[in-house]
């Protein structure tokens, strides 16, 4: 539930239930994911912004699985 009043950028201070997070949440599925690809590219571009001089390095990965570029998320917002 909390990551859904963050989301919906609810502050603390409302008096809102839960239930009514929920509705919100329902109505507005399509724009929350419209959100939070406008929070993503926010973030690529405040990320980009930080290191133009400095190379693109990986993250750290689990053993075994394939390797992530930091620019494969961006790729994947833009693309739908």
């Amino acid at each position: 539930m909390k990551c859904y009043r963050k989301i919906l950028r609810i502050p603390w201070c409302d008096r809102v239930t839960n239930e009514e997070v929920l509705e919100r949440v329902n109505i507005q599925n399509c724009q929350l994911m419209n959100n939070i690809r406008k929070l993503k590219l926010t973030y690529f571009g405040h990320v980009n912004h930080n290191t133009l001089e400095k190379l693109w390095k990986e993250w750290s990965r689990a053993r075994g699985a394939e390797d992530v570029q930091k620019d494969d998320g961006v790729k994947m917002s833009l693309n739908g």
